[in-house]
């Protein structure tokens, strides 16, 4: 429903169809002091799914050169 009320700080691309068909309005309110910080939970412990492991590893092993790349 639109009510023509509300306000929401999301990244662009998920608003991305919304922002094309003009059912929102971006107002850009980004500056050099703002960051976003990631995190991953998971339990720890010998019956970790292997899934949850591999997952970890990918993580581990790509996340922090990306982030420091920037991308």
């Amino acid at each position: 429903m639109r009510s023509g009320l509300g306000v929401a700080i999301v990244p662009r691309w998920s608003a991305s169809r919304e922002l094309a068909a003009g059912a929102l309005i971006a107002v850009s309110v980004a500056s050099p002091r703002m960051s976003r910080s990631w995190g991953i939970c998971h339990f720890d412990g010998q019956n970790q799914l292997s899934t949850v492991r591999t997952f970890l590893e990918v993580c581990r092993e790509t996340l922090g050169q990306r982030l420091a790349r920037g991308s």
